[in-house]
């Protein structure tokens, strides 16, 4: 995590990039299956954090841990998570500035 982001603009950018990014990284199946995961563990969480955004963001490092794929393509697409976020949070920035 980026000290000059805020909690809030991580779990705004999570939500609005990592579907995109489960659909394009994954096969159908396996998509289905961890957004399946994703969803049982942001309910967990929303028992803890009670808010919808802020428990989908805790909650992707835990489903990705459950998640029955190699450990390299969990590596792979942690990584292109935090780049497409922190693109996203780069770009909304800029677009703040204009």
């Amino acid at each position: 995590m980026n000290c000059n982001v805020s909690v809030i603009d991580e779990a705004l950018a999570v939500t609005d990039v990592l579907f995109l990014l489960i659909d394009d990284f994954f096969p159908t199946t396996e998509a289905q299956e961890f957004r399946h995961l994703l969803t049982e563990c942001t309910q967990k969480k929303l028992l803890e954090v009670p808010n919808q955004q802020l428990a989908l963001a805790y909650s992707v490092d835990e489903a990705l841990q459950s998640f029955n794929i190699s450990m390299s393509k969990k590596i792979e697409f942690h990584h292109l998570l935090k780049k497409r976020i922190y693109r996203y949070i780069s770009c909304n920035k800029e677009l703040l500035k204009n």
